[in-house]
């Protein structure tokens, strides 16, 4: 097969599969986005984390409250350091860590991707899709490793 009918296929298989969850996205607020986005990425960091530890039964137990792998910083922070993941990411999540953490404490009523505080934090990011077209490469990744720890 072709590699552009290949990713055509991959992209409508993708597309398929993932557009009721992008549908149900279009109608939450951008307070909401900014939430759902940063615990769908502790959910994989968490899945990547475990993947990578012994095959234990305990390992799980790292994970849940009050334990020292619960946060989304602490998870950021293991990953990098023990090479999960590269720099670049890192810094990138830890801003993402702070997105998230502006958008479930702040008490400002309309508080959205426009917000000052918000936008600066989105403009610093290393690896944020510079045209539409950087945009569907990584969504093919993403979809594959989704797969990959079924999430």
């Amino acid at each position: 097969m072709e590699k552009s009918t290949f990713l055509e296929n991959l992209q409508n298989h993708v597309s398929k599969q993932t557009k009721p969850f992008v549908d149900s996205l279009e109608k939450e607020s951008d307070r909401a986005l900014g939430i759902i986005a940063a615990c769908l990425l502790d959910q994989l960091l968490e899945k990547l984390i475990s993947t990578s530890y012994v095959k234990d039964p305990q390992v799980k137990d790292l994970f849940k409250n009050d334990h020292i792998l619960q946060s989304f910083f602490a998870k950021i922070n293991i990953a990098y350091f023990s090479g999960l993941i590269p720099e670049a990411l890192y810094h990138d999540l830890k801003l993402m860590c702070g997105i998230r953490n502006e958008f479930a404490h702040a008490v400002t009523a309309n508080l959205d991707f426009n917000d000052k505080r918000i936008a600066d934090r989105i403009g610093q990011c290393l690896l944020r899709p510079k045209t539409l077209d950087d945009i569907f490469a990584p969504k093919i990744i993403l979809n594959h490793h989704l797969k990959c720890v079924n999430i």
